[in-house]
């Protein structure tokens, strides 16, 4: 757990730096849209210490960020898994839906090759699916990253609970919470020791804590050497 205590300590401050505008973004949007200035700025300092980067951005909540991308001038391909997973999960039994249902298939027809992109976006990517998918997920994100490819991310925590249960209807045993906006959308919440072990394949660069508790990660994909 070192590294969440060394991560907080390295002028991030309490919510982590503060969110300049950016061009093409906006700053006061909310956790339910797809640009987060902070994280997205991250993301860009990385990709632009790489020539002509690659980058596949996972988008659910809207294109603002991927043109945003496009306009700094990386190759951005797009990919929205997490809105057919969750509308397939509609139809299953509470039980069900704990089970895992993403499935290689389902990942497999994504046209990628392996080490194919210099960097991969996706915020709160991996919130939105059960433990077994998540795993299933990273593995496939780990094969198409070139070496020291970089994986911006955010984790909803547990620590964030308190806010979140206000929101929701149900929490189980575990920690998903079903959002009542949404009709039975499940999201998981992440402790520290469960974001060490999804990025076990992965060196931590950065992790901020944000107010709320969640955490903004950025990882590289483990060289041989590292």
């Amino acid at each position: 757990m070192g590294f969440w205590r060394r991560g907080r300590g390295r002028g991030h401050g309490a919510d982590g730096e503060a969110e300049r505008p950016l061009a093409g973004g906006n700053a006061g949007e909310g956790p339910g849209t797809d640009f987060d200035p902070v994280l997205v700025r991250d993301f860009e300092v990385e990709m632009k210490k790489r020539v002509n980067p690659v980058v596949l951005d996972f988008i659910h909540t809207g294109k603002r960020r991927m043109l945003y991308f496009a306009e700094q001038g990386f190759r951005v391909s797009a990919e929205d898994l997490v809105t057919p997973y969750q509308e397939k999960r509609l139809f299953l039994s509470a039980r069900e839906r704990h089970a895992s249902g993403l499935g290689w298939e389902d990942l497999a027809r994504l046209p990628y090759e392996e080490g194919q992109f210099d960097g991969v976006y996706g915020r709160y990517l991996f919130n939105h699916f059960v433990a077994d998918d998540a795993r299933q997920l990273i593995e496939w994100i780990h094969r198409v990253l070139k070496d020291g490819g970089v994986l911006a991310t955010t984790f909803a925590h547990l620590r964030n609970l308190p806010a979140a249960d206000g929101r929701t209807a149900v929490l189980t045993t575990e920690r998903y919470i079903r959002k009542k906006t949404t009709a039975d959308r499940l999201v998981k919440l992440y402790e520290n020791r469960e974001i060490e072990n999804l990025l076990a394949d992965f060196r931590l660069l950065k992790v901020v804590t944000m107010k709320n508790g969640d955490r903004r990660v950025l990882a590289a994909r483990r060289v041989d050497s590292d």
